[in-house]
C-alpha cells in the first residue's frame, strides 16, 4: 500500500490534504482523484477544478480534472487515445524491467 495526498485546487483556492489515503497502486489513486473531481464538478464550473496528487515524499504524481460532460471533440479523443496508449507502453516496459 502506498499513501497519496490529494490537494484540491478550485477557483484559485487550494485545500491541502494533510492525511492522505492508502492505495494499492497508481491506477487506484488516479481513479480516486477522478471521483473527487467529478463529485466537485456537479453543478460547478468543471474547468476550475483540479486535483493534484502527491506521493509520501511530497513529489507531484499527477493532476486530475473532472471527466468532461458529453462527447469529446474528435481532437481530444485522439489525444486521449495517444496518451493512454503511451501510458500502457510505459507500464508494460516497467513490468518487463522488474
Amino acid at each position: 500500500m502506498q499513501t497519496y495526498f490529494f490537494d484540491i485546487h478550485w477557483n484559485g483556492e487550494m485545500l491541502q490534504d494533510e492525511d492522505g489515503a492508502a492505495h494499492f497502486d497508481e491506477g487506484s489513486a488516479l481513479y480516486y482523484a477522478r471521483v473527487i473531481a467529478n463529485r466537485l464538478a456537479r453543478g460547478a464550473d468543471e474547468a476550475a477544478i483540479r486535483i493534484h496528487i502527491r506521493t509520501v515524499d511530497g513529489r507531484p504524481f499527477a493532476i486530475v480534472s473532472p471527466t468532461p460532460r458529453g462527447p469529446l471533440p474528435v481532437n481530444q479523443a485522439r489525444v486521449r487515445a495517444i496518451v493512454e496508449r503511451d501510458l500502457d507502453r510505459r507500464r508494460m516496459a516497467e513490468v518487463a524491467a522488474a
